[in-house]
Formats: C-alpha cells, sequence, structure tokens
C-alpha cells in the first residue's frame, strides 16, 4: 500500500481545526459511545455525524453506494473555488 505524504501546512490546518472543534467532537462522540450499534446497523452514529457535518458546511452524501451506514463527505475550501473544477480539491471523510 503506498503511502501518502501530508505536508506540514495541511497537518496544521487539521490539527488548528480539530482544537476548535474539540467540543463539539467530544460531544458527538460520547452521544455514539452511550449508544453503541453494531454490524452495519449504526443508524445512530451515521445520523448524528452526518448531521454534524452537513452544519458544518460539508456536502454529504448519506447511505453512500451500497452501505446504508456509509456517508460520503466533501468540503471545498475558498482557495479551490479559484481553481479550474478539474484542479478543485477536496477532503473526503
Amino acid at each position: 500500500m503506498a503511502t501518502m505524504q501530508v505536508s506540514p501546512y495541511h497537518t496544521g490546518v487539521v490539527s488548528a481545526c480539530l482544537q476548535v472543534n474539540k467540543d463539539s467532537l467530544l460531544n458527538i462522540s460520547q452521544e455514539i459511545w452511550k449508544r453503541p450499534e453494531t454490524m452495519f446497523n449504526e443508524v445512530f452514529a451515521h445520523d448524528t455525524l452526518t448531521q454534524y457535518l452537513q452544519e458544518q458546511g460539508f456536502q454529504v452524501t448519506p447511505h453512500y453506494k451500497v452501505d446504508p451506514t456509509a456517508f460520503r463527505a466533501e468540503f471545498q475550501s475558498a482557495v479551490s473555488e479559484e481553481l479550474t473544477s478539474d484542479r478543485r480539491r477536496h477532503v473526503r471523510v
């Protein structure tokens, strides 16, 4: 499996975003922990995470592909808005 190198800049951006959102993310984590779900039946976790990501400005595709509890979340930065459509960068979760 190939290893992807992440720039220090991007590592810093992600770290800063996690720091700013740590309280919300901790609350989400605790709520999911209180309601265990297993074997592709993670409906509460799916709904909680997709709602939060939508509120944060992500374009979310719930129930992604064939898995009812999978999702795809994309966020486009202001910088990528300036790039041509074939060069836009997305964060995929």
